[in-house]
C-alpha cells in the first residue's frame, strides 16, 4: 500500500508540473462543444420537432457536455504511448526489474493523471450543474459513477492493448488514431445511441463499447430509466472488463517473451 501510495504521489506531482498544458488542452477541447451545440440548436430548428428520438435540444447539449467530461475523466492515450516509448526504447527493462508490476504502475500513474484532470474539471462541472438545474437523484449518480468507474478501467485496458501492439508492430499512434475514430463512433462520443436507425442500433447494443460513453452518461441525462436493465448491463459490462484483462495479460506474457527474444 505504501508503494502505491509513493507511486500516486510522485505521478500525480509530475502530471501537475505539466497542468498548463493540460488547462490549455481543455480549453481547446471546449470548441467543438460550442460546434455542436450551434449544429443541433440549427437541427432542432428546421426540424419542426421539439424532441428527436427522445432527446429535446437541452438533452442534446446536455449530452454532449458530459461526452466531453468523461472523455477529459477516462481518456488514457498518453497511457498507450508511454508504454509503446519504453518497449520500443528499451526502457522497459528498468521497469521489468522493479519488485512493482509494470502494467500496475502505468494504472497508478493513469489513476494520478485522471485527478488533476477531475480537479481542473471540478468548476466547468459545477457551472454545468448550475446552468442546467440539473437534478440527479441518489440512484442515478449512483449508476453513473459506477459505469464511469467501469469505463475509466475498460478505456486503460484498451490502451494498453494498442500500446502491447508494437511488441508486433513496432508502430501503435495510427492504431491509436484508428480506434479514436472507430471507438467514438461504437461508444456513442459522436451521437447518441437513440438516434441511429434500429438496424444499426440493434447492432451497437449487442457489441460492449456501449459501456465506454453511452451507459455511464444515458443514467443522468434520459429521464425514464430501466433499472433492471441497467444492472443487466451493468454485469455485462464486467463480462467485457473480465475479457479485456485477458486479453491484456496474454499480450503481456506473449510479448515479453518477444521482447526477450531480441534480447532487449
Amino acid at each position: 500500500m505504501n508503494k502505491i501510495k509513493m507511486i500516486l504521489k510522485l505521478n500525480f506531482k509530475k502530471h501537475t508540473v505539466y497542468r498548463g498544458n493540460f488547462i490549455m488542452n481543455t480549453i481547446f477541447g471546449i470548441f467543438p462543444l460550442i460546434i455542436q451545440y450551434f449544429l443541433w440548436t440549427a437541427i432542432y430548428k428546421y426540424s419542426n420537432s421539439k424532441t428527436i428520438s427522445g432527446y429535446n435540444l437541452m438533452m442534446m447539449i446536455q449530452y454532449f457536455i458530459c461526452v466531453f467530461f468523461l472523455t477529459q475523466i477516462t481518456f488514457p492515450r498518453q497511457i498507450a504511448r508511454s508504454i509503446s516509448s519504453d518497449i520500443l526504447s528499451g526502457d522497459l527493462n528498468a521497469y521489468l526489474i522493479k519488485p512493482f508490476g509494470y502494467l500496475k504502475m502505468k494504472f497508478i500513474e493513469h489513476i494520478a493523471n485522471r485527478f488533476v484532470s477531475i480537479s481542473i474539471l471540478l468548476i466547468p462541472i459545477s457551472i454545468y450543474v448550475v446552468i442546467f438545474n440539473k437534478n440527479i437523484g441518489i440512484a442515478n449518480a449512483i449508476l453513473a459513477i459506477v459505469f464511469l468507474i467501469n469505463a475509466f478501467i475498460a478505456q486503460f485496458l484498451i490502451y494498453c492493448i494498442l500500446g502491447m501492439s508494437v511488441f508486433w508492430t513496432e508502430e501503435s499512434s495510427n492504431l491509436m488514431d484508428l480506434w479514436g475514430m472507430i471507438g467514438g463512433v461504437l461508444a456513442g462520443s459522436y451521437i447518441p445511441y437513440t438516434i441511429i436507425p434500429v438496424e444499426i442500433r440493434s447492432v451497437l447494443l449487442f457489441l460492449p463499447f456501449k459501456y465506454l460513453v453511452y451507459y455511464p452518461i444515458s443514467v443522468l441525462v434520459e429521464e425514464n430509466i430501466n433499472y433492471l436493465e441497467v444492472l443487466i448491463s451493468w454485469i455485462s459490462s464486467l463480462g467485457f472488463l473480465t475479457v479485456l484483462f485477458g486479453v491484456v495479460i496474454v499480450m503481456w506474457k506473449k510479448g515479453l517473451k518477444k521482447y526477450s527474444a531480441f534480447g532487449m
